[in-house]
């Protein structure tokens, strides 16, 4: 399933230099995108309402928590608790979760734990970019130097 989202842009994309940002935004990572997983939450929480569905997964890593604080465990507790009180699901069952599994794995460890799994990574993404392969270059596809995800990647998929 895919759901399109044409309003939300990355922090460097909404303005065209770093004096038109708000204060408040100027030291955010560049690759923030204004409440994203508040919105990717509430489009979630819709769709576990339509198909039944108690708990939402996010994808988020102990890396994440370094530059975005909307996937801190904080977070998810507050908006689970906030989902469970604004949805029937919610409440027929006790509450509407949002867990992050990965939460404590860097992102070297979770391609590290996919590569022993045998996750397909061609059907994963982790680009910040809406392009039709990952970047390689943007902090979500290269956090660092000797970062396993493009790795992973390119190897995976000329297994293919």
């Amino acid at each position: 399933m895919e759901v399109n989202l044409p309003f939300m842009r990355e922090v460097d994309e909404l303005w065209s230099n770093d004096n038109e940002r708000p204060s408040h935004l100027r030291s955010a990572h560049p690759s923030t995108i204004p409440a994203r997983n508040a919105i990717i939450y509430a489009i979630a929480a819709y769709y576990a309402e339509v198909l039944g569905i108690d708990t939402i997964v996010a994808g988020h890593n102990a890396d994440d928590t370094k530059y975005f604080p909307d996937t801190s465990k904080e977070f998810r507790r507050l908006i689970s608790r906030a989902l469970t009180i604004g949805t029937y699901i919610g409440r027929a069952r006790g509450g509407l979760r949002v867990i992050a599994p990965l939460s404590k794995l860097s992102k070297t460890e979770v391609v590290r734990l996919g590569l022993k799994l045998g996750v397909p990574f061609e059907y994963t993404w982790s680009c910040h970019n809406n392009y039709d392969v990952p970047c390689g270059q943007c902090s979500g596809c290269w956090p660092g130097r000797g970062h396993l995800m493009n790795w992973a990647l390119r190897t995976h998929s000329k297994k293919q």
